[in-house]
């Protein structure tokens, strides 16, 4: 029963990882902007380069900032009791971890320019 309980579930997150970049475009409502945005020309050792170097980087700074946020997350607390401790608390997020989220994941393959799809 166990075995088929974890089979069943690496099963469910095999196809979940396999289907769920495939419906992304077909879910996206793309206007004329971002069509024009991905028609910019990027060199190919500029996408090979993001996606061996700088993409992996990015991931590594990612899981990083979310373990130095969890070292600073008392001291946030300790530091500010009043009402601005979530205030405070986002601030570090969006440093720590939104910060290397959105330059990861959030623009395309070699474009080192920090424009984002919603731009």
């Amino acid at each position: 029963m166990h075995q088929l309980i974890r089979k069943s579930v690496v099963f469910l997150l095999v196809a979940a990882l396999v289907i769920v970049p495939l419906t992304g475009s077909v879910l996206a409502d793309e206007t004329k902007d971002e069509i024009a945005y991905f028609r910019n020309d990027i060199s190919g050792e500029a996408m090979l380069a993001d996606l061996v170097l700088v993409r992996p980087i990015g991931i590594l700074a990612t899981i990083t900032g979310g373990i130095l946020w969890v070292f600073t997350l008392p001291f946030s607390f300790a530091e500010k009791n009043g009402p601005d401790t979530r205030a405070d608390i986002g601030v570090t997020v969006e440093k720590f971890i939104g910060e290397p989220i959105k330059h990861t994941f959030n623009r395309r393959l070699g474009d080192f320019k920090g424009r984002t799809r919603t731009e």
